[in-house]
């Protein structure tokens, strides 16, 4: 028999008994002290703070900008003027400037 061509139904019993053994918990006697708890958990909690900062700290930025061009909007609607004001012209004094 070639050793390539091995029968369908023998690899399907290996198979099968590479994942029976690999997915059979077996009891061991493991102590974990309150050391090693506390900085496993320690360490947990700060990765997840980090995941949770990193994506407010993502989401921020675009928001920020929203709501500021929501306001400078607002603003102008609020002052009557319109983005399309022409700017002063040479020779013009500006708003700001007392004649």
């Amino acid at each position: 028999m070639n050793e390539a061509r091995v029968p369908r139904t023998r690899r399907m019993g290996v198979a099968t008994t590479a994942i029976a053994v690999f997915t059979v918990a077996l009891p061991v006697a493991a102590y974990v002290g309150p050391g090693a708890g506390l900085s496993a958990l320690g360490s947990l909690l700060a990765l997840l703070a980090a995941v949770v900062v990193a994506i407010a700290g993502f989401l921020w930025y675009p928001i920020k900008r929203l709501l500021g061009k929501r306001r400078a909007t607002e603003k102008q609607v609020d002052s009557g003027s319109s983005p399309a004001d022409p700017a002063p012209q040479a020779g013009q004094p500006r708003d700001d400037e007392t004649p």
